[in-house]
């Protein structure tokens, strides 16, 4: 009922699934009824095969380069924390802070 009250009779719905998951849709809407022929809709499953790769390998991207990130905080910190013996100088201090480690906005020691 939406479609039609936006004047759209015909559509074309492509899945983007990445790691098995749904991700997102690419939909594609036309004022009139339409006919997609077979190999268009070969190359609309070709093009959610590739966004969807590429989606994921954009995550696990980021996902190594936080891993990373973290593992040298931790570092910096468990060297701070050596050489100080001082918890509040590491995890809050010009070499590293605790929220550097996880998913937060803010840390307090």
């Amino acid at each position: 009922q939406y479609y039609l009250n936006l004047g759209i009779q015909a559509s074309l719905v492509v899945s983007l699934v990445v790691d098995g998951q749904l991700w997102g849709l690419l939909i594609c809407h036309h004022m009139s009824p339409k006919f997609v022929p077979f190999y268009e809709r070969v190359a609309a499953a070709m093009v959610s095969e590739v966004l969807s790769l590429f989606i994921s390998v954009q995550q696990r991207l980021e996902l190594a380069r936080q891993q990373e990130s973290a593992g040298r905080a931790q570092q910096r910190m468990v060297h701070c924390l050596k050489e100080t013996h001082d918890p509040q100088a590491a995890f809050a201090g010009e070499n590293g802070n605790v929220s550097d480690l996880l998913k937060c906005t803010g840390a307090c020691c």
